[in-house]
Parts: C-alpha cells; structure tokens; sequence
C-alpha cells in the first residue's frame, strides 16, 4: 500500500491501521465504499490532580492499574501525559452508535469512578 500526502511525501507499507473512531462509517463508506456493522461507544477519561506528589509517575514505580468488575472496567496510568495529573478511564460505553455529529468533546465521570 502506498500512502502520498497532500505535500506529496509517499510511505508505503505491507499494513496500514486506520483510527477514525466515530468517523468510522462514513470514512470507509466515502473512501472505501464498504458498509460496516460497527457499534462505535462513546467512553471517556479523567486527569485527576496528583496534588505534586511524584508518587503517581511511572519513573517513580507507579503502575498502570486496571479494575474489571462484571458491569464496567475502570483503567488509570502514572501521570505521564501531563505533569501531576493522574489518568484514569472508563471502558464501557456511556453511550453507543456514537457519530462525528453527535459525539461530544465533554463526558461527566459516573458517581463510580469517584469510588474507585
């Protein structure tokens, strides 16, 4: 496969991983004129403020952690993205069949995470 972008700089490969996320359906349908049945979902994460403590950085042993209970997964990693906040997430759906037009940028955390 070869890949030219709009400056005209080529990359070929034998695989290319596409991440359109809730773009999913009309990108392959626009460009590759295939219809999917996907469900895209909706989830979101949370930066939690360490408070300055360098305990929560990996270079400091912090883990990345992962709690699996039957209804939902809650993951966090060390405060590497940004400084002194703690990421952590939800992967379960809020919402599903989620499109580029209805998703929005802002998800409240549910009263769990915050007993997590």
């Amino acid at each position: 496969m070869k890949v030219v972008t709009e400056s005209g700089r080529s990359f070929v490969a034998r695989k290319l991983v596409i991440t359109p996320g809730s773009w999913l359906k009309p990108f392959l349908q626009k460009h590759f004129h295939i219809s999917v049945n996907a469900e895209v979902w909706k989830v979101g994460y949370w930066y939690y403020d360490t408070c300055g403590s360098n305990a929560y950085e990996a270079q400091f042993g912090f883990p990345v952690f992962i709690d699996h209970s039957p209804l939902n997964m809650y993951y966090g990693t060390p405060a590497l993205e940004y400084p002194n906040l703690l990421k952590v997430g939800a992967h379960y759906p809020s919402s599903t069949d989620v499109t580029a037009d209805s998703r929005s940028l802002f998800l409240s955390p549910s009263p769990a995470i915050h007993s997590f």
